[in-house]
């Protein structure tokens, strides 16, 4: 068996390499006030962080390379347990060293994956320049969370977004189709134009698809006028999804 003092030896080497990949990535990214743009949309959440919100508008277009890269992050099977392995490895050495900080190492990628979305809605109008690159990853339902993640992006868009998210929702991909009703509400006000769809879909045979409808048109509240009707009526659909979610909904 290798000595403790190999070990250790190994241990400082793939540090020095790790921490080697993360300067020459955070030097290619852009940044602002000091902090790279990973850190600026990792630190964004709901508007809540105005400042984070300010340098995510001014890195702009030059943001939208990273953002469509970092929205792709699909979590592998093993992923989490080769970081927890790194860093009780890491956490074995800190400790022998005596050494002081936070020698752990975490899945940025993990972390900052969930904000893209809210990143692309920050920068507005500029980020229709993602639409074709979006509506790609929307139509790949073997990477279900990057679907996911990209429909969620193309609904913050508004009516720029919206054509996409029409014609997933048109087409005859069983799963696209139910990632793209999960993401409909995102739409807000905007789903106006996509009423008449989910309203179809109320009486659709696939008991799935309607019951998602229902639940979209609970979630949106917008035109009870033309949903409340469309409801009441799949209240008597032979799915029982499709009668609870659409209760639900009416009382919503």
């Amino acid at each position: 068996m290798p000595s403790r003092r190999k070990i250790i030896i190994l241990l400082c080497c793939s540090l020095v390499v790790i921490a080697a990949f993360r300067l020459l990535r955070r030097d290619s990214e852009p940044f602002y006030r000091g902090h790279s743009l990973s850190e600026w949309v990792a630190s964004y959440d709901d508007d809540s962080n105005a400042v984070a919100a300010e340098a995510i508008r001014h890195i702009g277009t030059n943001a939208i390379p990273w953002l469509l890269q970092w929205i792709r992050y699909e979590p592998a099977n093993n992923r989490q347990e080769r970081f927890y392995r790194i860093n009780k490895a890491t956490g074995w050495l800190h400790h022998k060293l005596k050494a002081s900080g936070d020698w752990s190492i975490y899945d940025g990628a993990r972390q900052r994956a969930p904000a893209v979305p809210q990143a692309f809605a920050v920068l507005g109008p500029l980020a229709s320049l993602a639409v074709p690159g979006l509506t790609r990853l929307l139509n790949e339902p073997d990477h279900p969370w990057t679907a996911s993640r990209a429909a969620r992006a193309l609904a913050y868009l508004g009516e720029s977004g919206r054509p996409s998210l029409v014609a997933a929702l048109n087409g005859t991909h069983a799963d696209v189709r139910a990632i793209t009703l999960d993401n409909i509400p995102h739409l807000g006000t905007n789903a106006r134009p996509v009423l008449p769809l989910l309203i179809h879909y109320l009486s659709d045979d696939n008991g799935y698809d309607s019951a998602s409808a229902a639940r979209v048109l609970g979630r949106l509240r917008i035109e009870p006028d033309r949903v409340v009707p469309a409801l009441v009526k799949a209240l008597g659909s032979t799915d029982l999804s499709t009668r609870e979610f659409s209760a639900t909904a009416l009382a919503e």
